[in-house]
């Protein structure tokens, strides 16, 4: 039997493969033609990505402009999510640290924008790093925004005898790599092992 974490996990595998393969775009890439090596699957050709309006949470808008420059690798996730993504941004925040890189930039974009408010969101990502980035939105737009980056997200109700604002968030767990003219180049397909982190950023780094 599937327990409730690794169905989180799972749960958006199906939308990892479909972003890959089709979704509608005519520039989709075929799953059969990427490649991958220690976790990190890169595009054979980099996808120019379309950003919804969206928000930043420092309540200006989030646009390519903070993705210029830098190897952002997003993830999609909830402040109050209980495993998958504190575990992710930990990860994140070590091999931020390790890097010591001005170029390498960590970007949460929430995936549950009626509990995660700006002030939530700057608040969560305090406890991890300053220079981290976050993003929210309607539903919808970030919705739309996934669909860019091979990520999903569905909510799960409460249990029964739970308050129903206490409901999970299936959602995507890997991580988004965007190069620093704002293309989507790579998929990060574990993202808690901080090894596969730093090794990812400077084998994408150092093809540029």
């Amino acid at each position: 039997m599937v327990g409730p974490r690794k169905r989180r996990v799972l749960a958006c595998g199906a939308v990892l493969l479909a972003a890959l393969g089709g979704c509608g775009r005519e520039d989709a890439v075929p799953v059969d033609e990427v490649s991958s090596d220690h976790g990190l699957i890169v595009l054979p050709a980099p996808r120019e990505i379309v950003i919804p309006p969206l928000l930043a949470q420092d309540g200006g808008p989030f646009a390519h402009d903070a993705l210029l420059g830098k190897w952002s690798f997003v993830f999609f996730g909830y402040a109050s999510c209980p495993d998958i993504c504190p575990l992710t941004m930990a990860t994140l925040r070590d091999a931020e640290r390790e890097l010591a890189d001005e170029r390498f930039q960590a970007v949460f974009v929430s995936v549950d924008p009626e509990r995660d408010t700006l002030e939530a969101i700057g608040a969560y990502l305090t406890a991890f790093s300053s220079r981290f980035v976050g993003v929210t939105g309607e539903e919808g737009e970030l919705r739309r925004f996934g669909l860019e980056l091979a990520a999903g997200f569905m909510r799960t109700p409460a249990p029964d005898g739970v308050p129903a604002d206490r409901y999970l968030v299936d959602h995507s767990g890997h991580v988004a790599i965007v190069d620093p003219e704002g293309r989507f180049v790579a998929i990060l397909k574990d993202p808690r092992r901080g090894e596969y982190v730093v090794e990812a950023f400077r084998t994408l780094a150092g093809r540029a």
